[in-house]
């Protein structure tokens, strides 16, 4: 009896295994399909044979062939766009090639692609790789990972040393040094390649220690650039080249103490820091500040602006063509214009408005129109 119990469950568990089968079974065109136990259809020119997909799978045309197993895969494609790879893991030989590029390497020791007229060789997995370009005597690229980086681009050239791990588009997520001579520096007469230095760049660039560059219509030198914001460099000067297009703005900070800001061709800020500071237009002072940041005055006729702040920015008040506004912050802030008015506290956490006949109340910062 329990040999024949055993038959019995044995057959119904391959009764039911086959059931699962053929129930995963779909044909195309012509020939069977029993997935994933066996499959062999052919449509048309192409044709798939497969046995316990995915240990193996085989498809072939007319213009190309696919086949691969597993853990062992081997990928063909012949014709106009040939690749030829083995897997045995990891890709330990490859080869592709189309209309755009001919690529070929065995991992991890060589590499080479050729795409249009560039070909570019490495060694043992990126350690050092190499490119030429057809017509061209010597390099046009030269690495060794993470020591050195040097290639042509154009006219121009990049080098790096010690640099690695890109976080794109933001930079390395370490750099050394970076020097580029691909940009172009604009002025009165013909343009000329520019330099930019970059030294000590960390984690994208979010702190930079030092940059000196003359691209475009400006030369300039940063020191301790933080948050990859040009705004906050401790020491950070900026001239623009006589004559050239859109030179229009000047910039010598030496954090906190000294701060000379040109703003346009008119107006300009001057801060010695924390005695005195102004803004002038037009050689007209519209802004002061004293003892920064205990007291700022605005006098702007030209654009019919007044008022001050203390302490900068917790206590103010200034009037333009548009509204009169008081704050204390942060607990109250009052603004009056034409045909009414609005006051908040808490930041804006509460609030009522009027304008004309609307009412607006405002409730944990949401707006309502009564």
């Amino acid at each position: 009896m329990r040999k024949h119990d055993l038959m019995s469950s044995a057959a119904r568990a391959s009764a039911l295994l086959l059931l699962l089968a053929l129930g995963a079974c779909q044909t195309e065109g012509e020939g069977v399909d029993l997935f994933p136990l066996y499959r062999n259809v052919r449509t048309g020119e192409a044709r798939e044979f497969s046995l316990l997909f995915p240990l193996s799978n085989f498809e072939w045309d007319e213009q190309e062939t696919l086949t691969w197993t597993i853990p062992f895969h081997v990928h063909w494609r012949r014709g106009a766009h040939e690749q030829i790879t083995l897997v045995p893991v990891l890709p330990l030989y490859f080869h592709q090639r189309n209309l755009r590029a001919d690529i070929e390497g065995v991992f991890p020791l060589f590499s080479r692609s050729v795409q249009g007229g560039r070909t570019e060789t490495s060694l043992l997995v990126l350690l050092a790789d190499w490119a030429t370009r057809s017509g061209d005597d010597g390099l046009a690229a030269l690495s060794v990972f993470p020591l050195f980086q040097w290639r042509r681009e154009g006219a121009g050239a990049r080098f790096s040393l010690v640099r690695g791990l890109e976080l794109s588009p933001t930079g390395p997520m370490v750099s050394l040094l970076d020097v580029d001579w691909t940009g172009l520096s604009y002025g009165e007469g013909e343009d000329e390649r520019a330099l930019a230095i970059d030294a000590g760049a960390v984690l994208g660039r979010i702190v930079n220690l030092l940059h000196y560059g003359d691209a475009g219509s400006h030369t300039e030198v940063r020191v301790l650039t933080l948050l990859a914001n040009e705004e906050w460099s401790l020491i950070h000067w900026r001239a623009p080249h006589a004559g050239a297009p859109g030179a229009d703005g000047a910039r010598l900070v030496l954090f906190p103490f000294y701060w000379d800001i040109q703003h346009g061709a008119a107006e300009r800020t001057r801060v010695l820091w924390p005695f005195y500071g102004f803004r002038e237009r037009d050689g007209r002072a519209v802004l002061h500040y004293v003892l920064f940041p205990l007291l700022r005055l605005v006098d702007d006729e030209e654009r019919e602006r007044s008022g001050f702040d203390v302490l900068w920015p917790l206590i103010g008040h200034e009037t333009n063509p548009i509204e009169s506004s008081f704050w204390f912050h942060p607990l109250f802030q009052y603004t009056g214009f034409d045909g009414g008015y609005e006051w908040s506290v808490l930041l804006n956490m509460f609030g009522y408005g009027r304008k004309d006949e609307q009412k607006r109340v405002r409730l944990f910062w949401w707006p309502w129109v009564l």
